[in-house]
């Protein structure tokens, strides 16, 4: 039989898979343009952190085994960061540089 815990968690782990899936994708459309990327480290730096946020979630996560019963406003609510988290991990690469150089210094303060 199928806990509470294994239910609710599935689609949180579903959410931070996503964006693993954004930041890795990202990081490897920079890899496969790199002759147009303009690197600027503290992007970089963010890239990485917000990498070890979901992984972190993801980790934490399983603290909520803890929790005897779940009720619909609390599941929200612990899906609220890691929806928060794919935002992020989505805002993170610049879209539609089709042509020219991509300028990460230049997107970091525009974002």
């Amino acid at each position: 039989m199928i806990s509470a815990f294994e239910y609710i968690t599935v689609f949180i782990s579903i959410i931070l898979g996503l964006g693993v899936t954004q930041i890795l994708t990202g990081i490897a459309d920079l890899v496969h343009q790199n002759e147009r990327v303009k690197i600027y480290w503290p992007h970089i730096l963010w890239i990485f952190l917000v990498l070890i946020l979901h992984v972190q979630e993801w980790w934490v996560t399983f603290e909520l085994r803890k929790v005897d019963q779940w009720r619909f406003p609390l599941y929200l609510f612990v899906l609220l960061y890691p929806v928060v988290l794919f935002i992020l991990a989505r805002l993170l690469f610049p879209f539609g540089f089709n042509e020219g150089v991509i300028d990460l210094k230049k997107f970091y303060f525009e974002s």
